[in-house]
This record gives structure tokens, sequence and C-alpha cells, in this order.
């Protein structure tokens, strides 16, 4: 009893013995102290413990959703191959090299280049086969081993005779390119007037490249023949 009126800050003078029991009555906060700081750190571990349950399922969720692949990775992988490139793989473009045919030949490809593989007449899946030379406007002479690379006898051809538009000697002003063509003159002799205001004089054994949006004018000053390639 004196020991309870001791720590309930009653002094203790029973039987006079407050200096006796003074030192237990310290000892026993002290153990009471221990306990409540005990139970306090007890439930705080608790806490952080649970706390860092949550961060590190959250950190496991994020994980899984930065190591999964984008949808556009899994659409492109589910959708079926390119029917046109698998038709004229002599099409396809090599490293660093440009080429036309089958890249443009989606939906949205002009009817003229959808159809210019049912012209060509080439081995399909051969060693050689078409492709554009240039990304912009350009003449040269072509060689034989450039002609054999790229095929050019089994490519379809156009002419200017019997067609009215284009007699010699008749000007046809800012005639715009809808695809790219590449041209090689078989016969024939055509003047070319690009933006650039220059004349270029296009004859038999030069190849020709006209970009898509070309702008240019022509005037046919000698009845012309060519090979194409549309891409």
């Amino acid at each position: 009893p004196c020991l309870k009126k001791y720590t309930s800050g009653v002094g203790c003078q029973w039987h006079g013995r407050h200096a006796a029991t003074k030192p237990a009555a310290k000892l026993l906060i002290l153990l009471e102290r221990g306990q409540n700081m005990s139970t306090s750190v007890v439930a705080n571990l608790a806490v952080v413990c649970v706390l860092l349950s949550v961060v590190c399922v959250l950190l496991s969720g994020a994980t899984a959703f930065s190591a999964a692949p984008p949808v556009s990775a899994i659409s492109g992988s589910l959708s079926p191959p390119n029917a046109a490139s698998q038709r004229w793989p002599c099409l396809r473009p090599a490293p660093g090299r440009l080429r036309g045919g089958s890249e443009n030949q989606g939906s949205d490809a002009h009817p003229a280049v959808q159809g210019w593989p049912d012209k060509y007449t080439g081995k399909v899946g051969g060693a050689t086969g078409p492709r554009a030379l240039h990304a912009e406007f350009a003449v040269e002479t072509a060689s034989q081993v450039t002609l054999a690379e790229l095929d050019v006898n089994n490519w379809p051809t156009w002419t200017t005779a019997g067609n009215a538009k284009w007699v010699v000697g008749k000007t046809n002003a800012d005639k715009q390119m809808p695809y790219g063509e590449l041209s090689y003159v078989i016969s024939g002799k055509i003047e070319i007037v690009p933006p650039s205001g220059d004349p270029v004089v296009v004859q038999a054994g030069d190849f020709v490249t006209f970009p898509e949006g070309f702008i240019s004018t022509w005037t046919v000053v000698e009845e012309l023949t060519w090979r194409y390639f549309l891409y």
C-alpha cells in the first residue's frame, strides 16, 4: 500500500518507512515506464512493417507494368504480314537504300502504284529488281550495270504516240507527280522545266527520277517511249 501511495504522488508515512520504500517505488515507476515504452515500440514497428509491405507491393506492380510491351508492339506482332511484300520480295529495301513498290502498296497508295506490280514481267524474288535511285528530281545517263540490276527490260512502257495530250511541240505546264516515278527513256526527247526554271532535256538512254509531289513543265520534243517504275 505504501508503494502505491508513493507512485500516485502521496508520500509513504506507514510505520515511518518512507526512506526505506522510496527506492522500491522508483523501481516500480521505471518498470511501468519501460513496459509502456516497449508496447509503444512494438506498435510502431508493426506500423512500419505494414507500410513497407505496401511500398513493396506498389514497386512490384510498377516494375511489372514498365516491363510489359507497349500496346502498339503487341498489336503490331499480331498483324498479318504485308501481302504485297511477300509477293514482291525484290521490292524490299536493302539497308541504307531507298526502294519503292511494297512500302507504298497500302490502301492509301495511289491506284497506279498499287497496280504497277501486275505490269512488271520480271522474276519475282530474283536477285535483281526495281528500286528508286534518288529522293529528289534527277536526270542521269543509265549504265548497263544499273539497267541489269534494276531489271529495266521487264518494266512496263509508256509512250506519247497517239496521245493528244502529249503531241510533239505541245507544252503541259504545272504537271504534278501524284507518286514517285523512275523512268528510263528508250527513244525520243522531252524538255522538263523544274521549279528552279532551268530546262533539262531528257533523251534516249537517260534515267529520270520524279519524286512524289514534284511539279514541272513538260514539252515533248520528239515522240517519246520510256519504261517506268512507280513507287
